[in-house]
C-alpha cells in the first residue's frame, strides 16, 4: 500500500477496553505523517512496528489531552534517539507556551530543530483562507479544515497532486529530445520532424490523485461537506450511538450514524469511524448503526492499516 493510515488509537477521553487515546499515521509512499498523538502512542509505535524515526511532521487537531498528551514524551524520546533531522510540529498556537514550560521544568533540550507552525496563522490574512494549505511538496498537499468542538480544533486534508501522464515507451519516436519528453508528460502534443503528434497517441493517464480525510473532534457539521467532498477515504469521529444523540449535541461529539450521513452526503467511497466512547466495551452496535446509512464503513481498530 503506497498511500495508507495505520490506527494506533482510537478512544476518546481515555483509554478503555485494550483502546489508546486517538493517534494515527498516514503513510505516503514511505513518508510517515502522524495526526495527533495520545499518551501512550510511544507504545503503539512499538507495538505496530511503526518507525517512529521516520516521521517528519506531526499534526495535531486541538488541545484536549486525548490528542495530544504523549507529544512531550514523543518529542524528548526523539531527542535520545540522536536525530538531528528537522522536525515539522503543526498545532494550535498555544501548544509552543506548554511545551517549552514543560521543557523548561524538566530541564529538557531537544538536540534537533522542531519547526512550530501555528494552525491559526494559516487563517489569517486577507481574503481569510477556508481551508488553508498547511505542507505541500510536488505530490501531496495537506489542507486545515475548522471542526466544530468545544475548543478550537481542525481536521487533516491529504490530497494527491494531479500526475503526470504516462509515456508508452514502444511507441516513442527515436531519439525524442528530453525536453518533448516533459511536454508528452505534461499532457502537451509535440512538434516532431515537422509534424503535430498528439499527445494521446503517445501516453495514458497517470494514476488518479487519491484523498485521505481526517476529521478529529466535532459536532454534526454540514459546513464541512465541501471539503471533505469525493474523499476515496473518510475518518470521522464517532464517540456515540443514537440513543446518545444529546450528549453528543451537548458535548459537541457525533454519533456513528452521524458520521456515516456526513459520508454519505460528501460521496466519500470509504469510512472510517473512531474515537469510540469508554461506555462502549463491544463496537458492532456503533458499526451496525453506521453502515446502516453509509454500507462502506469500517472500525478505526487499532493496529490495522486501511488503503486510501
Amino acid at each position: 500500500m503506497n498511500f495508507h493510515t495505520t490506527i494506533l488509537g482510537s478512544s476518546a477521553a481515555m483509554p478503555a477496553f485494550g483502546r489508546n487515546q486517538t493517534s494515527q499515521v498516514v503513510n505516503h509512499h514511505d513518508r510517515l505523517f502522524l495526526l495527533d498523538c495520545g499518551e501512550g502512542t510511544q507504545l503503539q509505535f512499538q507495538k505496530y512496528k511503526i518507525r517512529s524515526s521516520k516521521i517528519g511532521h506531526i499534526f495535531i487537531s486541538h488541545l484536549h489531552g486525548d490528542h495530544w498528551f504523549g507529544l512531550a514524551g514523543l518529542l524528548c524520546s526523539f531527542g535520545m534517539s540522536d536525530r538531528t533531522e528537522p522536525l515539522h510540529l503543526f498545532a494550535p498556537a498555544a501548544t509552543l507556551e506548554i511545551l517549552t514550560l514543560q521543557f523548561k521544568y524538566s530541564h529538557t533540550v531537544l538536540q534537533y530543530p522542531v519547526l512550530f507552525q501555528p494552525i491559526e496563522d494559516f487563517f489569517k490574512g486577507e481574503p481569510t483562507p477556508e481551508n488553508p494549505i498547511l505542507w505541500e511538496d510536488n505530490d501531496l498537499q495537506i489542507k486545515a479544515i475548522p471542526m466544530k468542538h468545544s475548543l478550537p480544533c481542525w481536521g487533516f486534508s491529504f490530497e494527491e497532486k494531479p500526475q503526470q501522464r504516462k509515456i508508452i515507451k514502444e511507441k516513442l519516436p527515436p531519439n525524442l529530445p528530453y525536453p518533448l519528453l516533459h511536454d508528452l508528460k505534461n499532457g502537451k502534443n509535440i512538434e516532431w520532424n515537422n509534424e503535430t503528434i498528439a499527445n494521446e497517441s503517445l501516453t495514458t493517464e497517470g494514476a488518479k490523485p487519491k484523498k485521505y480525510v481526517f476529521c478529529s473532534d466535532t459536532v454534526y457539521n454540514e459546513a464541512m461537506i465541501h471539503a471533505l467532498a469525493g474523499a476515496d477515504l473518510l475518518y470521522h469521529e464517532a464517540t456515540y450511538m443514537e440513543d446518545k444523540t444529546i450528549a453528543a449535541q451537548d458535548r459537541m461529539h457525533s454519533t456513528a450514524a452521524q458520521a456515516a450521513s456526513i459520508a454519505h452526503q460528501s460521496q466519500c467511497k470509504k469510512l472510517l469511524i473512531g474515537h469510540f466512547s469508554a461506555r462502549y466495551r463491544e463496537l458492532d452496535g456503533l458499526l451496525q448503526e453506521a453502515q446502516a446509512v453509509f454500507p462502506a464503513t469500517q472500525l478505526a481498530t487499532e493496529g490495522e492499516s486501511f488503503e486510501v
